[in-house]
C-alpha cells in the first residue's frame, strides 16, 4: 500500500477549515491533509467584539477541533490536526517552533491577520476566555469607555456596549474622516447615524498615540491622547486596529512572495503565491488578492485552492486551473444588540450601494456548548451562534423544508457574483429541465403515467438565454432581495390538492387532506426540481441576506433530483456551432430556440388549487 503524502494547511480559522471540508473528500485515497494550528480551538472571531464586553457565552466563542472533519466522504485518517506554531516554511516541509519537522507535496497558507505582539503564540481557550472575561469585567466597573478603531471590530464593540450599558459613555476615535472606510461613503453615513441614535460618541480623523504594550485593562483610570493634543478621559481603552499579516513564516522560502509595503503574500489568480513554488497556495485575509479581508472573499478563493490542488494531483495541465477573480466588497454589520445590515458597494462608478437592515432577538439562553463545538468543528466556516441568536428562514420554502426534515439558519450574506461555473448550473441546469422536445415526449402523457395537470400542458418555442453579458435573465443576476424573490416565485404554488377523482387515476397513491374530505394533496415535481436548484444555488453562496445551509446529504438528493429530470425529459434539441468573427473561430450557440411545456400555464394550474404549506400530515386517515 502507497504511503499517504501530505498537504498542510497552515491555520486553523474558517478559510483554513473550509479547504479542508472542500478538500478532504476528493483526496483522502492518496493525500492526507494536516492542518497546523496554534490554537487549542478554533476561534468564533465574529462573535469577539460582543464578547469583549458584554458577559455570559464567551466560552461559546470557542471550539474544539475534536472529530472537526471525520465523515463519511472524509474519514478518519483523511485529517490529522497538529497543535503548534509554523516557524519556517522550506521546500518540502516545515518547521515548528518544537523542532519538528513535517514534510508536504502541497502546503496552503490560511494564516490570516493579528497583532505583531505575539500573532504566532500559543493560545488555550482556558486562557483566552479569562482574558475576555477581565476586559469584560473592566467595562462593567467603568464609566468612560474609549474604543480605538473605526472598523468594523470597532463599531460593532462599541455599539454593543453602549447598548448593553447604556449609562456608560462610549466613545469611537478614528484616524480617517470616514469610519469604515474601505466602503462606500454611504456605510459611514449610517453607522453615523446609529452612532447618533443610540449615543456614541465619534471622535474622527484623529490618531491616537498608543503607549508602550498598549492601553492597560487593570489599575486605575488614564487619558486617552490623541494626536492633536487633546486627552479623553478613560477607564478603559480598547485596541480595534493595528492587525498585520502574519505571513512570516513564509520568509524563509519566498520572501520575494511578501508585499514588503503590506505584509500580505502575494499570489496568481489560481491562489499559488507569486514565486516558483507552484505547489504552495496562500488564501484568506493573508493573501494579497485586492478582495475585501472578509470571510466570504476567503470561502472563494479557498475553494479555487483546494480545487487546484486537486487537480494537479491528477495531473491536469496549468490551463485548466481555476483562477479567483476579487467582487464587489460587502460586509454584514451588526449595528447594536438587536440589529444589523448588509452592505454591499455600488457595482460600477457611480452607481448606489445595496443595503438592507434586519432585527435579531438576542440573549443570553444559548445552545449546550457541547452541540455548538461539534456544529463549529463539523463544518469550520460555518459555527453557529447561541440559539438566539439563531433566525428561521420563515418564506414559501417551508413546504419543502419541513418535508425534507431540515432548517434553514440565517447565515453571512456572501454578495459574490457567479463565476463560469456557477453560471453554467444555473442557466443550463434551469433552462434544460423546464423544456424538451417534442420529438421524444407525447404530447399526452401515457395512462400508467397519469398527471392532474395533464390538461395544463400547452407548448411553446422559446430561445434560451446565454446567461452572459447582455442576455441574464433575473434568475442569474447578483443576488438581491428581487432575485430571491423571483426563484422563491418559481415554486411558491407546490403544495396543491387534488379532488379523489384525479388521484384515483394516478399511478402512484397519495394522502388526503385532513378535514377536507375528498381532496388530496400532490405537488408537481417541476417545482421539487426548482426547489433542488434553488438549494443549490443558497449553497453556492449566491442568494443574498439569509441562504440556506446544506447538509451534504440534501445536497447529493437535490443535484440527484435534477440529473435524473434532465435524463428523463432528455432534451435533444440540437447545440450547434456557428462562426464568431469577435472571437476568430466557430463557438457553441446557448441561444438556441426549444420547444417547450409553458410552463406559465403549468404554474398558474398550480396556483389556482395552491394550499400555501403542506396539510397536518402527522395524523393517520382512514379512507
Amino acid at each position: 500500500m502507497t504511503a499517504l503524502k501530505n498537504i498542510i494547511v497552515v491555520g486553523g480559522s474558517y478559510v483554513a477549515t473550509y479547504v479542508i471540508d472542500d478538500l478532504a473528500p476528493r483526496i483522502h485515497k492518496t493525500h492526507r491533509i494536516i492542518m497546523i494550528e496554534r490554537n487549542s480551538h478554533l476561534q468564533h472571531i465574529f462573535a469577539f467584539p460582543r464578547i469583549t464586553s458584554v458577559p455570559g457565552f464567551t466560552q461559546k466563542a470557542f471550539c474544539p477541533y475534536t472529530n472537526a472533519f471525520h465523515e463519511p466522504e472524509a474519514p478518519a485518517h483523511s485529517v490529522e490536526v497538529v497543535h503548534g506554531v509554523v516557524e519556517r516554511v522550506l521546500p518540502d516541509r516545515v518547521v515548528l517552533g518544537s523542532g519538528e519537522e513535517i514534510e508536504y507535496e502541497y502546503l496552503v497558507m490560511a494564516t490570516g491577520t493579528g497583532h505583531p505582539d505575539g500573532g504566532l503564540e500559543k493560545t488555550t481557550k482556558l486562557g483566552s476566555v479569562r482574558k475576555f472575561e477581565g476586559i469584560q469585567r473592566r467595562v462593567k466597573e467603568s464609566q468612560e469607555v474609549v474604543v480605538v478603531g473605526g472598523g468594523a471590530w470597532g463599531i460593532q464593540l462599541a455599539f454593543d456596549t453602549k447598548e448593553y450599558y447604556p449609562e456608560k459613555n462610549v466613545t469611537v476615535v478614528h484616524s480617517r474622516t470616514q469610519l469604515l472606510n474601505r466602503f462606500h461613503p454611504k456605510l459611514h453615513e449610517i453607522v453615523a447615524a446609529r452612532a447618533a441614535q443610540i449615543g456614541v460618541n465619534l471622535v474622527l480623523g484623529q490618531r491616537v498615540k498608543l503607549p508602550p504594550g498598549g492601553f492597560p485593562v487593570t489599575g486605575p483610570a488614564y487619558s486617552v491622547e490623541l494626536a492633536d493634543g487633546r486627552k479623553l478621559p478613560a477607564d478603559v481603552a480598547i485596541q480595534c486596529m493595528g492587525a498585520v499579516a502574519l505571513s512570516g513564516p513564509l520568509r524563509s522560502l519566498a520572501p520575494s512572495a511578501i508585499n514588503p509595503a503590506s505584509g500580505y503574500i502575494r499570489v496568481k489568480p489560481t491562489m499559488q503565491i507569486d514565486a516558483p513554488f507552484p505547489r504552495v497556495f496562500a488564501v484568506g485575509d493573508v493573501a494579497d488578492t485586492g478582495a475585501n479581508k472578509a470571510a466570504a472573499p476567503g470561502f472563494y478563493q479557498a475553494q479555487v485552492a483546494s480545487r487546484n490542488i486537486e487537480r494537479m494531483v491528477r495531473g491536469c495541465p496549468r490551463s485548466e486551473l481555476e483562477r479567483y477573480m476579487p467582487d464587489t466588497p460587502g460586509i454584514h454589520l451588526a449595528i447594536g444588540l438587536h440589529r444589523y445590515v448588509t452592505f454591499m458597494d455600488p457595482e460600477v462608478p457611480g452607481g448606489e450601494p445595496e443595503v438592507k437592515f434586519k432585527e435579531w432577538k438576542w440573549g443570553k439562553d444559548g445552545e449546550d456548548a457541547s452541540e455548538e463545538a461539534k456544529y463549529c468543528a463539523h463544518s469550520g466556516a460555518d459555527y453557529v451562534r447561541p440559539r438566539a441568536f439563531l433566525k428561521k428562514r420563515v418564506s414559501s420554502l417551508a413546504m419543502f423544508l419541513r418535508a425534507h426534515k431540515y432548517q434553514a439558519l440565517s447565515k453571512l450574506e456572501s454578495g459574490y457574483k457567479p463565476a463560469l461555473l456557477v453560471f453554467l448550473w444555473v442557466s443550463l441546469l434551469l433552462n434544460a429541465i423546464a423544456a424538451y422536445n417534442l420529438a421524444i415526449l407525447p404530447r399526452r402523457f401515457p395512462e400508467s403515467g397519469y398527471s392532474p395537470a395533464e390538461g395544463a400542458i400547452k407548448y411553446k418555442q422559446l430561445k434560451f438565454h446565454r446567461g452572459f453579458a447582455d442576455d441574464v435573465p433575473i434568475y442569474e443576476r447578483r443576488p438581491s432581495p428581487e432575485v430571491d424573490a423571483a426563484w422563491e416565485d418559481l415554486y411558491a404554488y407546490a403544495a396543491t390538492r387534488i379532488p379523489r377523482s384525479e388521484a384515483v387515476k394516478m399511478t402512484n397513491k397519495t394522502w388526503p387532506v385532513l378535514d377536507e374530505p375528498g381532496n388530496y394533496v400532490i405537488a408537481l415535481e417541476v417545482f421539487h426540481q426548482l426547489h433542488c436548484l434553488d438549494m443549490i444555488r443558497q449553497e453556492l453562496r449566491l442568494a443574498a441576506g439569509n441562504y440556506t445551509r446544506m447538509s451534504r446529504a440534501h445536497l447529493r438528493h437535490c443535484i440527484g433530483a435534477i440529473r435524473q429530470a434532465l435524463m428523463c425529459y432528455a432534451d435533444t434539441t440540437p447545440i450547434v456551432w456557428q462562426w464568431s468573427p469577435e472571437f476568430n473561430e466557430a463557438i457553441q450557440r446557448d441561444d438556441l430556440v426549444h420547444t417547450c411545456r409553458d410552463f406559465d400555464e403549468i404554474q398558474q394550474w398550480a396556483k389556482q388549487r395552491s394550499m400555501g404549506l403542506l396539510p397536518d400530515l402527522t395524523v393517520y386517515i382512514e379512507e
